[in-house]
């Protein structure tokens, strides 16, 4: 009886290994990637499920496997999710960074989810349970301790395979370092691992466990920077262009500046009926074509960040208005305004703790920041209704003044329940387009309510003859997550619209009614916000604090990046994930040129890295 016993209780524990590891390989095929490198994790992932099971007891095991199991399924489902919405992964000190931030956006996160998504989460549970079930039906009782302890020694003899697993890891990157060389460094397969600047590219070529394992090894690393790096700093810094003075030089010097930084904004939006105040923008303003905004790890706070600084927040994921809300920036946009007697003032729907701003827009040099209770509204009150507490501040106000608007309508989910969205405006956008979709009308329904208010508030400054005297400067702070606008979306067929280059771009207008617009070409980013600002109001700076360029500086070919490693100016682009350069708009480029230009480009992001590790401003200014 005790061997039927024991053979019953292997019997059930082998079949409850074999369901787990189907499982483990199942779900890895289907949320990542095979290859020389993934293989071997998945081998140490399959190892530590037998390990898992057979060296806890029955009763146990189960419950062991469903939170490690369920906790592995969410990594790669979640993954998997986070990708749908913001075209790449999340590292882990992204994770840690904007935890609370991801749970109050939470309703948007769940808006991307699907059947297919819940469904490994509760298979698994009805795996563990049905065991446990199994082993209560047919065993009753643990196999006794004096049998246990022999396999749970056996177990320990698991660590050797995966070790040898991980030796085989290793010796797939040192053969990778290895090929990597001279201009071919900065752009090689080893430097593209290394980095892991394209965290979709590294997942589709490597695989999303060797990613975690990757990322992993940087968030628990300790890498020290020092006097070598503060030398390469000053070196690099000191080789960066001086000022520029473009032919539109001056043209709103002593203007007032109003910032709008608006929340998923992108050209898509631009509506001769239903925005007007934003067509106007864009058709009677200064009109910067090819202009975009990458969307970072730190998304809306990484944009303000870069408008505000013209420093690019590289930090291996780390987020930056909570890691380095204390470090010293000597040129920002509101410091250079105060120091020509401007008042800077910046503006948000939403409670100052969310992204840190509390503490981060001091440090930037906002004298004053009115969040939503500043403003006594509601948290994430719509953008029409700051609007109309904001217009009142500046409608009567004589005194120089640059405000910094982060909206937040346009924010996600785009459904009709949402924030921004009226029942007036939805009846508008089904009247001119009966067959557009609810997400697309939500979308636009939220853009129309930025519209409003900035119409608004327009009609009050021109009432009171103060509406010449401002300058609006618009932008988009990313793309818009978890909806389509590229040439294949359905939202042209359905709205009739042309779909063209930068349909789906963040656009950059300046807009004054007392000034001529016009439409300039020149691929840029939110780096070169700063150095054009200046430019226009005639405003002195340190060119060596900053890594844009005046729009308007002819000598400049225009430079745009993302997060994954693409880039691009006025002639030619580089690719990441096939490593080559191309022409663009049939120019002809020198290959040489562009590498070197592209080499300094990537030497950059490192720099911007060491700078914000180094307080590297704040400890060289304290030092000399």
């Amino acid at each position: 009886m005790k061997k039927i016993k024991v053979l019953r209780y292997f019997l059930i524990e082998i079949a409850f290994t074999l369901a787990m590891l189907v499982y483990v390989v199942k779900l890895h095929n289907v949320y990542s990637v095979s290859g020389p490198y993934e293989v071997q994790f998945l081998k140490i992932a399959c190892l530590a499920v037998v390990a898992l099971i057979w060296f806890f007891g029955p009763m146990l095991n189960r419950l062991v496997m469903l939170v490690v199991g369920e906790a592995y399924t969410f990594y790669l489902v979640g993954q998997d999710v986070y990708k749908r919405g913001f075209q790449q992964y999340c590292r882990f000190s992204t994770m840690k960074d904007l935890w609370g931030e991801v749970w109050g956006a939470r309703a948007s996160a769940f808006e991307l989810v699907t059947g297919k998504d819940i469904f490994p989460f509760v298979l698994l549970l009805v795996i563990c349970v049905a065991f446990f079930i199994v082993y209560l039906l047919l065993q009753r009782d643990c196999f006794s301790l004096k049998w246990r302890i022999p396999y749970k020694l056996a177990v320990l003899l698991l660590f050797f395979p995966a070790r040898a697993c991980l030796n085989n890891y290793n010796a797939l990157v040192e053969d990778l370092r290895s090929q990597a060389d001279a201009f071919q460094l900065y752009h090689s397969e080893y430097y593209a691992f290394d980095m892991m600047q394209n965290t979709k590219d590294f997942v589709e070529k490597y695989g999303l466990l060797t990613f975690a394992y990757r990322d992993g090894q940087k968030f628990f690393s300790n890498e020290v920077v020092g006097d070598k790096e503060r030398e390469e700093i000053a070196a690099f810094m000191a080789e960066q262009p001086e000022q520029h003075s473009s032919q539109y030089h001056g043209l709103f010097e002593g203007k007032n500046a109003f910032f709008i930084q608006a929340e998923s904004f992108i050209n898509a939006a631009i509506d001769p009926d239903l925005t007007p105040t934003l067509y106007k923008i864009f058709n009677e303003g200064i009109v910067f074509d090819g202009f975009n905004t990458p969307l970072m790890a730190g998304s809306t706070s990484d944009t303000e960040f870069m408008a505000n600084t013209s420093v690019i927040p590289i930090t291996q994921g780390k987020s930056i208005c909570y890691n380095f809300y204390q470090d010293t920036f000597p040129v920002t946009l509101p410091g250079i305004f105060a120091s020509y007697g401007f008042n800077p003032i910046v503006y948000h729907n939403n409670y100052g703790e969310y992204y840190n701003r509390t503490l981060f827009m001091p440090t930037l040099g906002y004298k004053t920041f009115f969040d939503c209770t500043g403003l006594g509204l509601e948290d994430e009150a719509p953008d029409s209704v700051v609007a109309d507490v904001v217009q009142w501040i500046y409608s009567g106000t004589s005194n120089p003044y640059m405000a910094f608007w982060i909206t937040y309508s346009g924010h996600q989910p785009y459904q009709k329940d949402s924030v921004g969205v009226s029942e007036e405006d939805w009846a508008a956008i089904y009247a001119k387009y009966p067959d557009i979709d609810e997400n697309f009308a939500a979308f636009l329904a939220k853009n129309m309510d930025l519209d409003r208010g900035l119409g608004n508030m327009m009609n009050l400054l021109a009432d009171n003859g103060k509406l010449d005297d401002v300058v609006f400067v618009f932008f988009g702070d990313h793309f818009a997550k978890g909806i389509d606008f590229t040439d294949s979306s359905a939202f042209y067929e359905q709205t009739g619209k042309d779909y063209s280059y930068d349909s789906n771009f963040t656009g950059l207008a300046f807009y004054n009614s007392a000034t001529e617009g016009f439409h300039y070409y020149k691929e840029g980013t939110i780096l070169d916000l700063l150095p054009t600002v200046c430019d226009l109001w005639n405003f002195d700076y340190d060119a060596h604090a900053v890594f844009g360029r005046s729009l308007f500086d002819e000598e400049y070919d225009g430079f745009y990046f993302t997060e994954y490693g693409n880039w691009r100016s006025n002639y030619y682009e580089f690719d990441p994930t096939t490593g080559t350069l191309t022409a663009r708009n049939n120019a002809s480029f020198d290959m040489e040129k562009a590498q070197q230009e592209m080499s300094r480009r990537v030497k950059e992001r490192e720099i911007c890295n060491q700078i914000l590790e180094l307080d590297y401003f704040g400890t060289h200014e304290s030092s000399d």
